[in-house]
């Protein structure tokens, strides 16, 4: 029974541990204090894409090259360069 339970507590938390990219996109988010409109704008995506990218499980995750634009967009936001 132990090991059951062991196992079922191991495939839970497997199945809903959010990707690093959904972990850095939503600190980016927060850090930024951005809407999803503005994350879409900046990347040239549709706001539902980026709701789907933000949601935790992992079904679809923002690639790794839209998560370095969005840094990119940002650093250069910051600096004052549009």
């Amino acid at each position: 029974m132990r090991i059951l339970a062991l196992f079922f507590s191991m495939f839970t938390y497997a199945r809903y541990k959010m990707h690093h990219n959904t972990e850095q996109l939503l600190k980016l988010i927060d850090d930024n204090k951005l809407s999803t409109k503005d994350v879409a704008e900046m990347l040239g995506r549709t706001n539902q894409t980026v709701r789907i990218w933000r949601s935790k499980t992992g079904h679809r995750v923002i690639p790794d090259h839209q998560l370095e634009l969005l840094r990119l967009k940002l650093a250069s936001r910051q600096a004052g360069v549009v």
